[in-house]
């Protein structure tokens, strides 16, 4: 009968940790898991998993819809998370994302046929232990000064 009771104890004990947040986790370690997940959203060409992952007052501004339309004009290939700068205090991050993409045909007046690549520098916000993406219009910069002497 005792082992019975220690059993149950256990598993309402079980029950209950597995529901609790997880407090023990890093802020960077939570924030790069979210930014993965943003980007892995992306590869798979899902944005409405990508756009689950953006600020509740992003979603205000951009529909689904939009959402979709503006981040489909491209194909992303690969990303690697660069560089994680937390600011605790403002519970905000700047996350330093280099990605590999394809714009798709008809989405600029000339043909792109090779991938591309950009690093961007993104703003996270944590809310209610979550992180989120700080969305604003998508930018392609594609004109890269050149470098020489002097520079």
């Amino acid at each position: 009968m005792k082992l019975i009771i220690l059993r149950m104890l256990v598993f309402i004990f079980l029950v209950f940790a597995s529901c609790a947040p997880h407090s023990n986790i890093a802020p960077e370690d939570a924030l790069r898991t979210r930014v993965q997940a943003y980007w892995d959203a992306r590869v798979e060409g899902s944005a409405e998993k990508a756009y689950q992952l953006l600020e509740p007052d992003a979603k205000q501004r951009v529909s689904l819809g939009t959402y979709a339309h503006r981040s489909g004009q491209s194909e992303i290939l690969s990303y690697e998370i660069e560089k994680i700068d937390l600011d605790m205090p403002a519970e905000s991050a700047v996350v330093q994302v280099r990605r590999s993409f394809r714009i798709k045909p008809g989405v600029v007046p000339i043909r792109i046929d090779q991938d591309l690549e950009q690093t961007g520098h993104e703003r996270w916000v944590l809310m209610d232990g979550q992180w989120y993406m700080s969305y604003g219009l998508p930018k392609l910069d594609l004109i890269k000064k050149p470098v020489g002497k002097g520079d």
